[in-house]
């Protein structure tokens, strides 16, 4: 089986629980740091440390107090607490000997019951009479009680933090501060090289952090964070995030200032002359941060000849602080790009963030900063999917790519769509996104408000350019941008080049690379609303697309794969019937997505006269094919009706006869009529042209028929007899292709005949693998021969679903480790990497079983939470599949 490898796919589960365990373990210790802060002014300790000799220790004026903190999934046991006796012994004789001020107390605080073994030591009186063991229901007094979870210390922080009489703000946000404090602190870093704070300074910083994030704005209440959301301190000394309004730059700074440990403070220059910024920065930082600094405060009065001079005035005083300062400038593209290059300049040795909207001098900004700009990602399918379910929202996952895909992800922009849809479309949201992709929304949402108006900043021939960039939805080259524009609109080379040129360095194109660009998704519904107005114009664009996405098929470049979806989708909107049947009738287009629009396309062609028999054949055989496939059950009877009725107009064509016959065969299969079946296999054999392809097929195709009418034992051996044929025509060797299919992956991409054989002995493996369960015997590896010879066709979908079978094959016969192997990572990866949205949900409520039933509980029901918001969106059967996977879990 060939592995993928994909960033958010784990590689090793065992190392990542290791590593979640040790986390949670830290962040529980940090969190018993921030408790102690919270009851410094009632503890009455006068120092503490954090990392220092043990996990937390606290001086008072008459005694040390060392506490080891133990964070366990199961109950503690004598060894676990063995060293931290060993190290209390050689702290107790320090004390002994006067080489430590005051008597030494130690306290074990547990977050777990202590095991029979150990609560019998404790009851004994064998633990030293100077050692306190705690755990969750038993208490020292003056120190934070012990917590079962993470979750339990969290919430008993914020309940302490919201009796504090000063406190301004959220009180969750203040524990956040200090949770970030915390490590700063275990850390040794710059200030507290010590490891330690004493309680003035424990006072004074609950003072400064509350006055500190009061400043920034307030982010939403329900606030969701990007997907991969940076942090808002790093490395850098500058950086630039650039987003449409709406794309929750702010929210994202105030909510990422909560939880930095860091000195940060914010200002949004939207209102101010940009001349006026620098000194209003320099008095903001001297303010905030300098108040108490007489020496800095009269040097900074004394050289302030000029805002800029008074800001490197107080950025150097700053400095000499040793601490890490962030200074948030919000709406920066108002800045002159000299007054910003003046600010980035001044703010050496403090960190900047600039946040801005894409403009015309965009490109100006960031050659002034010197930096590469950042854009926030959005939100994540999940995320979207929790947020339209909270909304009243039915979200199928490929729904929610969907309008991911149309609005960016963007937060503003995803809840006034899901909005909108609530309100105007009874919450269905596939109805609303096919509403705003085809430009037939009645209701204004803020994204088209906002972006409207940038649209209309432009001038005519940049929004002609963008308008025809907008007809893709994946990246395009300059050349094939320039041969749309010039079709449409008839702009030269030069012209187009220039304007592409502008595009990107306002933001509104995303570059990739120094030659393919695409519009922003945001902004695609926009443009082509206006293209949309000129007919000719879209039109003609639109042809001159479709043929530069046939060259690139055609050709097979690099970017073919995600090309393929415009392409069909430019054929839907020409409406060319026949190249779109044609297409449907190959058993690859059915690996690629659904398409649903081709579908309903089709069928209005099947009932059409003015198109041609053959057409009209065509486009049934691929409905057929699709409706057999996927359902409904009861579409089907009409369709062969149909095809039987354009049979004697094609009396010249005994393949459609063929065709024909075989479809009607799986029908009556599918319907339980076993004379039906054996008369018409008989007839369709009897119509072969001699020819062993044609015969396999049959023979496939007849076994097919046979298993569905349960007889198992004729579908078994007309299995053999084919795939033996089809091994010694493939010259195939199913042991070199498991271990080795180089070879064959060679052949398969130089000879399609090749491929196409390869492809149908797969279907014979899957086929025989259901046969033999059948029989009741076991399927043992001949499904992950079949996905072998999926994956090396191309063929994923069917890979993707014949691993899924193997998948519950393991959970049947109640092997849970041997089902996870195979999800993580290659199935798991397999479904994303290729974008088969629609088995992404079904396998990872196998994988949340999986996760529960190898013992990653906690991952498990983490998993659970962020697909439940999908679960009604499964077909009813998938639906109780997922309920019953997943109900020990809940």
């Amino acid at each position: 089986m060939e592995l993928e490898s994909q960033a958010d796919t784990v590689v090793d589960s065992v190392q990542l629980r290791r590593i979640e365990a040790t986390h949670k373990g830290f962040l529980y210790q940090h969190l018993y740091g921030v408790a102690c802060v919270l009851m410094s002014g009632r503890s009455g300790w006068s120092r503490l440390m954090i990392e220092f000799n043990e996990d937390v220790e606290l001086r008072y004026p008459d005694r040390h107090v060392y506490v080891q903190v133990k964070t366990r999934s199961r109950l503690v046991k004598p060894g676990d607490v063995a060293s931290a006796l060993q190290r209390f012994e050689r702290y107790r004789e320090i004390h002994d000997a006067q080489r430590r001020k005051g008597r030494a107390e130690f306290v074990l605080a547990l977050n777990s019951d202590p095991s029979p073994v150990l609560s019998a030591c404790i009851a004994a009186g064998d633990m030293p009479s100077d050692v306190r063991t705690v755990w969750p229901g038993y208490a020292v007094e003056g120190l934070p009680p012990p917590w079962a979870t993470v979750d339990e210390a969290f919430t008993w922080c914020v309940d302490q933090a919201a009796t504090l009489p000063f406190l301004m703000v959220a009180p969750d946000v203040l524990v956040l501060k200090l949770a970030g404090l915390m490590v700063r602190i275990a850390s040794g870093t710059g200030e507290y090289s010590s490891h330690a704070i004493t309680a003035e300074q424990a006072a004074g910083m609950l003072e400064q952090f509350v006055h500190q994030l009061h400043e920034f704005p307030a982010p939403p209440l329900n606030y969701k964070p990007q997907d991969q959301e940076p942090a808002l301190t790093t490395n850098e000394s500058i950086r630039l995030i650039v987003g449409f309004s709406g794309a929750g730059k702010t929210s994202w700074a105030a909510h990422a200032a909560m939880g930095d440990g860091l000195f940060s403070t914010y200002i949004d220059v939207a209102d101010l002359p940009s001349a006026s910024v620098p000194a209003a920065l320099a008095r903001e930082l001297a303010a905030r941060w300098l108040h108490g600094d007489i020496d800095a405060l009269r040097a900074v009065e004394r050289v302030a000849l000029s805002g800029v001079e008074s800001l490197l005035a107080s950025s150097q005083a700053l400095a000499t602080h040793h601490n890490t300062y962030t200074v948030v400038i919000d709406n920066a593209h108002r800045l002159a790009i000299d007054d910003a290059r003046a600010i980035s300049s001044a703010l050496k040795g403090l960190r900047s963030v600039f946040l801005a909207q894409p403009t015309n001098e965009l490109n100006q900004l960031c050659t002034a900063l010197a930096v590469e700009p950042e854009t926030l990602r959005g939100w994540g399918d999940d995320t979207i999917a929790a947020e339209a379910n909270a909304a009243g929202c039915e979200s199928s996952l490929p729904t929610v790519v969907w309008l991911k895909r149309l609005t960016a992800g963007l937060p503003l922009y995803v809840r006034s769509a899901i909005q909108v849809a609530a309100n105007d479309y009874s919450g269905d949201l596939s109805a609303f996104c096919e509403a705003l992709e085809s430009q037939t929304l009645v209701s204004d949402t803020k994204q088209h408000t906002i972006l409207a108006r940038v649209f209309d900043g432009l001038d005519a021939k940049l929004k002609s350019v963008l308008e025809c960039a907008s007809l893709a939805d994946v990246p395009l080259a300059a050349e094939e941008l320039v041969t749309i524009t010039h079709a449409a609109f008839g702009f030269d080379r030069r012209a187009v080049i220039g304007s592409l040129r502008a595009l990107r360095s306002s933001g509104l194109l995303q570059a990739y690379g120094s030659q393919r660009s695409k519009t922003h998704d945001a902004l695609r519904p926009v443009a082509l609303e206006h293209l949309a107005t000129d007919v000719g114009a879209e039109r003609r664009a639109k042809e001159a697309l479709l043929k530069l996405l046939e060259v690139s098929l055609e050709h097979g470049q690099e970017q073919g794969q995600e090309r393929l979806p415009l392409f069909v989708r430019m054929l839907v909107e020409l409406r060319r019937i026949g190249e779109l049947a044609d297409l449907a009738t190959e058993e690859i287009f059915h690996e690629l997505g659904p398409f649903p629009a081709v579908w309903s396309l089709l069928e209005e062609a099947a009932d059409d006269e003015s198109v041609s028999a053959e057409t009209r054949c065509e486009s049934i055989d691929a409905l057929l094919y699709y409706r057999q496939r996927n359902g409904p059950e009861d579409a089907v009877a009409p369709l062969l009706a149909k095809m039987e009725a354009l049979l004697p107009a094609r009396l010249d064509d005994p393949r459609a006869l063929i065709v024909f016959l075989q479809k009607k065969v799986h029908h009556l299969a599918e319907q339980g009529d076993e004379q039906g079946v054996h008369d018409l296999l008989c007839r369709v054999e009897g119509l072969l042209p001699n020819s062993d392809s044609h015969r396999r097929i049959f023979e496939y195709n007849a076994a097919l028929a046979l298993w569905k009418i349960s007889r198992f034992d004729l579908a078994d051996r007309r299995l053999q007899a084919v795939m033996k044929d089809y091994l010694r025509a493939l010259r195939l060797d199913v042991e070199a292709l498991m271990s080795d299919p180089s070879q064959y992956v060679d052949r398969v991409r130089k000879d399609d005949s090749y491929a196409d054989g390869c492809k149908k002995l797969a279907d014979c493996y899957d086929l025989l693998a259901r046969v033999v369960e059948a029989r009741r015997r076991p399927a043992g590896a001949i499904r992950a021969i079949a996905i072998r010879l999926f994956e090396i066709t191309g063929h994923w979908d069917s890979a993707a679903r014949v691993c899924i079978d193997l998948v519950w094959q393991h959970i049947d016969k109640g092997e849970p480790q041997r089902a996870r192997k195979l999800l993580e990572p290659y199935l798991l990866t397999l479904v994303t990497k290729y974008r088969l949205n629609d088995r992404v949900i079904p396998v990872r409520y196998l994988y949340a079983h999986a996760l529960g039933k190898t013992g990653d509980v906690e991952a498990a029901r983490k998993e659970l939470r962020a697909i439940d918001p999908y679960l009604t969106s499964l077909p009813p059967m998938e639906q109780a599949d997922a309920r019953n996977l997943t109900a020990f879990l809940r």
